[in-house]
């Protein structure tokens, strides 16, 4: 995970990716030029990421991770970790979206979208509000993604969120 969220770091280092504020509260989010039921899909998938990570079901997670995010791991595989890994740490509770950033094709060889917001996680007995992403790739006509990180500088702790948007809507 802390590869993939450090290849994340250095792409955004060497190229300015398109950015975009994601609707929220009562209107349907989704990403710029997105069909209508293209945005709903996107939307039931992110939330359904966000639930099932906070319920801690490995199985129905490991079904809406990209190729890439699954890096070579079966399902069983990667439920036996986070099984194993899943309760330590920092502990998912929810997200909130704030932005959306499209990096270049030819960078990926398809399309990634790289989600950014809040994300709310217990550790220790605590509840911590700390920046968080979820990478998001179109295949085969459906949406699958990362799992949800936390957006961390190299060799830095989680940042706290400074966003704090009237009428955002928390995923989770």
């Amino acid at each position: 995970m802390k590869v993939v969220m450090l290849t994340a770091i250095m792409i955004f280092a060497l190229f300015e990716p398109s950015s975009v504020l994601l609707s929220q509260g009562r209107q349907v989010y989704g990403l710029p030029g997105m069909a209508k039921e293209q945005q709903t899909l996107f939307r039931v998938r992110l939330e359904n990421l966000v639930n099932l990570t906070k319920e801690g079901r490995w199985n129905e997670v490991y079904e809406l991770l990209s190729t890439r995010a699954r890096a070579g791991r079966d399902k069983k595989q990667f439920v036996a970790e986070k099984e194993t890994t899943g309760k330590e740490g920092y502990i998912v509770v929810s997200f909130t979206p704030t932005s959306a950033e499209h990096l270049d094709r030819s960078i990926w060889g398809s399309d990634v979208w790289i989600i950014s917001g809040c994300g709310q996680y217990k550790k220790d007995g605590k509840l911590l509000e700390l920046e968080a992403v979820i990478e998001a790739f179109p295949e085969s006509n459906e949406w699958f993604f990362s799992e949800v990180m936390l957006k961390t500088q190299l060799d830095s702790a989680p940042q706290k969120c400074n966003f704090k948007a009237k009428g955002s809507r928390r995923l989770g």
